[in-house]
C-alpha cells in the first residue's frame, strides 16, 4: 500500500526496500528487529540511490 502522492517519485524497487525495512522494524519479537544504526544505514543508502537515479 503506497500513498498515491508519492507514486512515480521513486522506483517500485525502492518502495519495496522501504517496506522491507518497516517490516523488520515492527517485528513482534525485539530480537528480530534491526538495530537503529542498521536502519539509518539502510535509509541513507536508499536516499543516496534515489537521489542519484533522479539526476
Amino acid at each position: 500500500m503506497v500513498d498515491p502522492s508519492i507514486r512515480g517519485q521513486c522506483s517500485d524497487k525502492a518502495l519495496s526496500r522501504f517496506a522491507d525495512i518497516i517490516s523488520r522494524c515492527i517485528q513482534h519479537e525485539p530480537e528480530f528487529r534491526p538495530p537503529m544504526s542498521e536502519v539509518v544505514q539502510d535509509l541513507t543508502r536508499m536516499v543516496s540511490n534515489v537521489s542519484r537515479a533522479s539526476m
